[in-house]
């Protein structure tokens, strides 16, 4: 789903136009279905690209909350951020359980 008050997403307005529906399939996997073909999304050259945020922990903590305390998925986790100066990131050792 794309946050219809999304305030932490500058490109919301083009998601909700390229997106018609956003489905988890299971624990490991986001199905984003397009009103129509766009291979920017595949080679990142779209402006604003998309990220999965953990729906839950930000309705329990807020969006505030999770500017400041980022979580989420892929081949990196934080280690250590300071906001407009430091960002140190370390890699995952498998993104999915075996």
């Amino acid at each position: 789903m794309i946050a219809p008050q999304s305030t932490t997403q500058s490109q919301a307005t083009m998601w909700k136009a390229l997106v018609e529906a956003v489905e988890q399939k299971d624990d490991y996997t986001v199905l984003l279905r397009l009103k129509e073909p766009r291979f920017e999304l595949l080679s990142g050259t779209e402006s604003g690209m998309g990220v999965v945020v953990p729906k839950k922990y930000i309705e329990e903590k807020g969006e505030e909350y999770f500017r400041d305390h980022p979580i989420g998925s892929g081949p990196w986790k934080l280690v250590h951020w300071e906001p407009g100066t430091k960002l140190v990131l370390e890699a995952v050792d498998r993104i999915v359980p075996e």
